[in-house]
C-alpha cells in the first residue's frame, strides 16, 4: 500500500487516481466498441474529439494525469538518461514532457546540458515547479504550445509516450515538425514500448489495448517506427533499452520521402 502514498519514491498514487477517474474508466467501459470499430471511445463517452481536449476542460483530472505520467517516468528516467548521449548537446527539449522527469534526470546527469519541456500551456507550470524544486531552474525552460503546429528549435528532442497516442498520419506530422526545427546534426529520441510477436506477454500489449480504447493510437514494432521516420524525412540510427522502454534515435536524412499520409 506504500505505493499509494505521496511520499513514497516509487509512488503510483496519481496513476491509480487518473486511471480510475471518469476520463479513463468511461471510455474503457466501451472497450468492446473500440475493438469492433478500431477507434477510441472518448468521443462516445465524453463528446470530445480526444482525451486531451477532455483534459483541457477538466483540469483536476488533467493534473492527476500529468502527475501519473510522472509516476511512470520517474522509475525509468535514470535509465533513459543513462542511454541517451548528451555530450555536445546545447539544448534538449522534452516534447509533451509533462512534469519533466526525464529531461530533469538528463540535466542532472550532464551538468552542462540545458533542458526544457514543451507542452500544452496549462501543463508547463508543473514542469517549471519541478525544475525549481531540484535547483535546476537556471538551466531549464518551458514553452507552451501545440506540437501539431510547430516545436521550438533544439539539438535533441525526447518524445516519451507521445507517438503511441496517435495514428500514423498524426505521428508523421509531429515528427516532421520536429525535423523542421531540429538543429544540424541533431537527433530525435522516441521512447515507447516495442510490440513483440502476437501472444508475447508484457506491458506493451496492455498499453496497446489502452491506446485503442483511449486515444486511437497504438504501440508499434520497430519496422512501424521506421515507416514513420521515413515518411517524416528521418532515419533510425540507434535503438537502446531503458527498463521497459525502447529508446529509438533518429536523425535527418538527405532523402525526400514520397510517402504521403
Amino acid at each position: 500500500m506504500s505505493t499509494l502514498r505521496h511520499d513514497d519514491p516509487h509512488s503510483l498514487r496519481h496513476f491509480a487516481i487518473s486511471q480510475s477517474a471518469p476520463g479513463h474508466w468511461l471510455p474503457w467501459g466501451r472497450f468492446p466498441d473500440a475493438v469492433r470499430t478500431g477507434w477510441h471511445q472518448v468521443t462516445a463517452a465524453h463528446g470530445e474529439e480526444n482525451i486531451f481536449d477532455y483534459f483541457s476542460t477538466h483540469l483536476d483530472e488533467a493534473s492527476s494525469f500529468t502527475e501519473s505520467m510522472g509516476n511512470l517516468s520517474r522509475a525509468s528516467a535514470l535509465d533513459i538518461a543513462a542511454v541517451l548521449d548528451t555530450k555536445g548537446v546545447t539544448l534538449a527539449l522534452d516534447i509533451g514532457g509533462a512534469g519533466g522527469d526525464v529531461i530533469l534526470a538528463m540535466m542532472k546527469a550532464n551538468p552542462e546540458l540545458d533542458g526544457g519541456v514543451f507542452d500544452l500551456p496549462h501543463i508547463v507550470p508543473v514542469a517549471a515547479e519541478a525544475a525549481k524544486a531540484k535547483g535546476l531552474e537556471g538551466r531549464f525552460t518551458t514553452v507552451g504550445g501545440d506540437f501539431f503546429d510547430s516545436v521550438p528549435a533544439a539539438d535533441l528532442y525526447i518524445l516519451k509516450y507521445i507517438l503511441h497516442d496517435w495514428d500514423d498520419a498524426s505521428c508523421v506530422r509531429i515528427l516532421r515538425n520536429c525535423r523542421a526545427s531540429l538543429a544540424n546534426g541533431g537527433r530525435i529520441a522516441v521512447v515507447d514500448h516495442l510490440v513483440g510477436e502476437v501472444g508475447e506477454p508484457g506491458l506493451a500489449p496492455l498499453m496497446d489495448m489502452n491506446m485503442l480504447g483511449m486515444t486511437g493510437g497504438r504501440e508499434r514494432q520497430i519496422t512501424e517506427f521506421d515507416f514513420l521516420f521515413t515518411a517524416a524525412g528521418l532515419r533510425r540510427v540507434k535503438v537502446s533499452t531503458a527498463g521497459a522502454f525502447a529508446v529509438i534515435e533518429a536523425e535527418h536524412t538527405t532523402l525526400t520521402s514520397s510517402i504521403q499520409l
